[in-house]
């Protein structure tokens, strides 16, 4: 099946006419080391954490993941008002993407902290890891 695309935009990325139907796929395009959220080292089992939830989230479609808030996973649109970080992504993203909705997603239940990035199309883009949930440490 040949799928219609937009146009590229400035960024490059296209964006797909059916992303909702789409599998969630994620990129690192854009991601921050940030010194708050993002510390310089990670728990021994972290990365093997968060390679576990991007493949089950990997057989989610975008529908899924932003009409259906699941407990696990604790996905949901992130409202800055409510976090440390007022800014939102601020200078963590190019002029263009920075109003972009913001969601987030747990790696593990009550472990691990978060991810948080946006969408364009299908592609989530990972924009910080945050290990120990301070971007809601107000």
């Amino acid at each position: 099946m040949i799928q219609k695309t937009k146009p590229q935009g400035r960024d490059g990325i296209r964006k797909t006419d059916t992303a909702a139907e789409e599998l969630l796929r994620f990129s690192f395009r854009y991601f921050q080391n940030h010194d708050e959220l993002c510390p310089k080292t990670y728990s021994d089992n972290y990365t093997q954490k968060l390679a576990e939830r991007l493949k089950e989230l990997s057989n989610w479609t975008v529908r899924r993941f932003i009409t259906r808030m699941e407990g696990p996973v604790k996905n949901h649109k992130i409202n800055w008002g409510d976090t440390a970080r007022l800014e939102g992504f601020g200078d963590a993203l190019p002029s263009e993407l920075r109003e972009s909705e913001a969601w987030q997603f747990s790696i593990t239940r009550n472990e691990h902290g978060r991810v948080h990035g946006f969408f364009i199309g299908n592609t989530f883009y990972i924009v910080w890891l945050d290990c120990n949930h301070m971007l809601y440490s107000n």
